[in-house]
């Protein structure tokens, strides 16, 4: 590593022990975060990817507004049909 005494190194590279996270179109196929998904009747709260939770969406299901848990969809936790509440990670 070459010498960098006015520390302009440190503003373009990445510290070897970190990670970046995916911007744009491969956030959503890379795991770059997810929906969480909190079911009314099991109480749990489940991470999934975005193309399974539009899966989910676009499969079977039903959308009420005005509702706390607005979504009845299949719970990933418990596999039951139930009212879920959806958030992104």
């Amino acid at each position: 590593m070459r010498d960098d005494p006015t520390g302009k190194r440190a503003l373009f590279e990445a510290h070897p022990g970190t990670t970046t996270v995916p911007e744009g179109k491969p956030a959503l196929f890379e795991g770059g975060g997810g929906v969480a998904i909190e079911c009314s009747r099991c109480g749990r709260t489940s991470r999934v990817g975005f193309t399974d939770a539009l899966g989910r969406i676009l499969g079977l299901s039903l959308w009420v507004p005005g509702r706390t848990h607005s979504r009845r969809l299949r719970c990933p936790a418990c596999g039951q049909r139930s009212w879920v509440r959806l958030s992104l990670d």
